[in-house]
């Protein structure tokens, strides 16, 4: 497993993994991944909307949640794994409870690469506060159940019926 410290090295290239040449996160090349491993990079967020917010992408590329199936259960745990131990790491008195885990809901997301954010209140303002809890986010533990109950209609069922998790 590959450790890498802020300012240490750039965002994985297209020789490390699957990537789409149009796609600003299997481009992106910045200081501010925090660490990787073999699937995954996490880096903090480029317009933080709250406290700590940092992304985990997986350094395949895969458009979005609708994308998922049975076969990514294992990366989405390596996510948010990852996610918890960098977070612990920087901010040790956090309380895991307190953190979100949240994907965006297409046709909400602005970038086509499955990234999930990693936010821990309290929000810069009630416009994230509301958009992360109650209208374009698809939670984490919600979209893990929702893949082992095969029911993939993520958008549809955040929009309706405002399930959150």
């Amino acid at each position: 497993m590959e450790n890498k410290e802020k300012g240490e090295s750039k965002m994985p290239t297209e020789n490390d993994f699957r990537h789409n040449s149009k796609c600003i996160f299997c481009n992106w090349e910045t200081q501010d991944v925090v660490f990787t491993d073999e699937k995954t990079v996490v880096f903090n967020d480029k317009y933080p909307m709250a406290k700590v917010h940092i992304l985990v992408i997986p350094k395949e590329h895969i458009d979005n949640i609708n994308s998922l199936n049975e076969n990514h259960l294992e990366l989405l745990n390596q996510m948010k794994t990852n996610a918890l131990n960098h977070i612990k790491k920087a901010n040790p008195e956090i309380d895991e409870n307190e953190i979100i885990f949240g994907f965006h809901t297409p046709p909400f997301n602005s970038i086509n690469h499955l990234h999930m954010h990693c936010v821990i209140p309290p929000f810069k303002n009630y416009y994230y506060y509301f958009v992360n809890n109650y209208l374009m986010m698809t939670k984490l533990d919600t979209l893990i159940d929702n893949i082992k109950n095969k029911k993939y209609h993520w958008a549809i069922e955040n929009l309706i019926f405002g399930k959150k998790k």
